[in-house]
């Protein structure tokens, strides 16, 4: 890939984007509104952490959804206990009693 941006940033932003300038979709954002999905219960890309590097390397904005949907925003993966960190209840909350706390 040849681009004519002259620092790293802009030409990381155009290998993931096609585009020098920040907040278009990428390539899985463009690949899931022009694929769709075979399971709607699944997101449609996911996006990996390296673990122990301090978070995510690339920022949010080279993998994100630009102007399209955020439905089609892929779902970041942690390393770690709590990949994603939606998943799991906070500490002291308890499905069992309707999300009252259990310390209560």
């Amino acid at each position: 890939m040849v681009t004519e941006a002259v620092n790293h940033d802009p030409a990381a932003t155009f290998l993931l984007t096609g585009s020098h300038v920040a907040g278009r979709p990428s390539m899985g954002v463009w690949l899931s509104y022009g694929l769709g999905s075979m399971n709607r219960d699944l997101p449609l890309f996911c996006v990996l952490v390296t673990k122990g590097k301090g978070g995510q390397p690339l920022p949010e904005r080279l993998w994100g959804s630009g102007f399209l949907s955020a439905r089609h925003l892929g779902v970041q993966l942690r390393a770690g206990v709590d990949t994603v960190l939606i998943l799991n209840d906070p500490p002291g909350l308890d499905r069992r009693t309707g999300g009252a706390c259990s310390t209560l």
